[in-house]
């Protein structure tokens, strides 16, 4: 979960711009201080002692006719690392920790406050990528992951298929690509670029139209897009590699058309949670400084592992017996693209870790939390 800023009794909630610095504007609420713009970012909370928002509403009827399908790619996005965690993600847990209790049995290993932010939102990933920050500078920042998405080395597809093209649509379909990047090119930004699609978002049959990360009971209300997906990858590539396979995904954003007519997707939002075997999964593919492995032999490897184990702050499933995965938020800010060709997505630089003496596993996959 990320953490708010409290003085007294009272709330200091940043709602900070995508990538941008202090918000601009401030007003009291109560005993709350709002700064920026409430973007309905937090899932409707069954009880909660703290301040929350609630994503609309789905509405009761079909908007009728539908419009043509539109692909946008994200161009910029917001992990929320370190101090800001607690100005992106939803609340997933539908508590209010901090001063509420915990959603599930911390681990003794997972040592971090575990507060949620600001709103409610739950974001622990943002967190500890910045405390993994600590060891591996700038490794997953936010800045320089936007960059490479404008270089072409990788982004994330969105399709909207059957909308209306109304305010209100109870009916729309999402889709959710991750890209295998744009090989020794960058985009143009101008709705004609084809992203390479990652053969790991579709089915067996490798046909684009057979998406595995999918919601086909999506909504819109008020120009609001809402969907819930089972799971979704997002694969990040050029000099930061890894694999963020999450559950239990929400997306939400605002649909605006262009100048041209097309239309983008602004003040989005992707949360979910990220399950300890996945968290392993996607430090045994990381790379970073453009294909430096992080093996457990490796003398960074305990920090960062111990790191994101002490955010751990949600369960994976209700069957759960305790905490066993991390929250995770981000921003995004997108402008109309297409789909590509399906491509094979590349290896981690490097191969795999090699055994160590005695022929015993490097590969974090084989890792876990604890002793």
């Amino acid at each position: 979960m990320g953490r708010a800023r409290r003085g007294g009794g009272c709330v200091l909630i940043r709602l900070r711009p995508l990538l941008l610095g202090v918000a601009a504007v401030i007003a009291p609420l109560g005993c709350a201080i709002i700064a920026g713009i409430n973007d309905d970012r937090v899932l409707d909370p069954v009880m909660s002692t703290c301040p929350v928002t609630k994503l609309p509403i789905k509405p009761t009827g079909a908007s009728g006719d539908t419009g043509p399908d539109f692909t946008v790619a994200i161009r910029t996005m917001d992990l929320g690392e370190g101090p800001n965690a607690s100005d992106i993600g939803l609340d997933l847990d539908l508590a209010c920790t901090c001063p509420g209790p915990p959603s599930c049995a911390e681990p003794a290993w997972a040592t971090d406050p575990h507060c949620d932010g600001t709103l409610g939102r739950d974001n622990a990933a943002g967190h500890g990528f910045g405390r993994v920050n600590g060891f591996i500078p700038g490794t997953i920042s936010s800045m320089p992951l936007s960059v490479q998405i404008s270089q072409g080395n990788w982004s994330l597809l969105i399709r909207v298929r059957g909308y209306s093209g109304q305010d209100d649509d109870s009916d729309v379909e999402v889709d959710i690509y991750p890209t295998a990047g744009m090989p020794n090119m960058a985009p143009n930004w101008d709705g004609n670029d084809a992203w390479p699609i990652a053969d790991t978002a579709v089915g067996p049959g490798m046909n684009i139209n057979d998406p595995l990360f999918v919601d086909k009971q999506a909504y819109v209300t008020q120009k609001t897009l809402v969907a819930r997906l089972p799971s979704a990858l997002i694969l990040i590539l050029g000099d930061l590699r890894l694999d963020l396979m999450l559950s239990a995904v929400v997306l939400t954003a605002q649909i605006e058309q262009t100048p041209s007519g097309k239309y983008r997707l602004s003040k989005g939002t992707i949360a979910g949670l990220w399950a300890l075997p996945e968290v392993f999964k996607g430090l045994s593919s990381f790379r970073y400084n453009a294909g430096t492995r992080l093996c457990t032999d490796d003398g960074l490897y305990p920090s960062v592992r111990d790191e994101l184990c002490a955010v751990v702050d949600i369960k994976a499933s209700p069957m759960s017996a305790g905490c066993d995965a991390i929250s995770f938020g981000m921003g995004f800010e997108s402008d109309p693209a297409m789909l590509g060709s399906i491509v094979p997505v590349p290896a981690p630089l490097g191969g795999p870790c090699p055994p160590a003496d005695g022929g015993a596993s490097t590969d974090p996959i084989s890792d876990s939390c604890g002793p």
